[in-house]
């Protein structure tokens, strides 16, 4: 009896194979309308597979980031790492309130597109 890792591994073998047949099949399309050639069909074949692969990318992005380890780490350690991100705005003293903390902003955003998970914990902290 094959174990989950050994399944995982052979449907995810069976799955780049037909990721690669597909992308074969495609590049001899390009090929054949490139020397002239009409493919009955190939623009609403294309489109469905187009949106297709674009759901194939957003749930496989899903999963590696579900795997990803930095994505178990409790929200609130994720806020007190992401409160060493940004730089502080120099301001003179007379300027600086004494409780609030001036930082620049554009520092954060690159956080915010990592993953979903990130977004919203860098969203909802209030001290960011």
């Amino acid at each position: 009896m094959a174990t989950g890792t050994q399944e995982g591994s052979q449907s995810g073998s069976l799955v780049l194979a037909l990721a690669q047949t597909m992308l074969g099949t495609v590049q001899q399309w390009h090929e054949a309308v490139k020397a002239g050639n009409r493919i009955i069909g190939a623009i609403e074949i294309l489109e469905d597979l187009d949106e297709l692969l674009t759901r194939t990318t957003i749930a496989t992005r899903c999963l590696r980031n579900a795997l990803c380890p930095a994505n178990h780490l409790p929200s609130e350690v994720l806020r007190l790492i992401f409160f060493f991100i940004p730089r502080m705005l120099p301001l003179t003293d007379e300027l600086r309130p004494s409780s609030d903390r001036h930082i620049h902003v554009e520092d954060l955003v690159p956080i915010t597109a990592v993953c979903r998970y990130w977004r919203d914990v860098a969203v909802i902290t209030p001290s960011l």
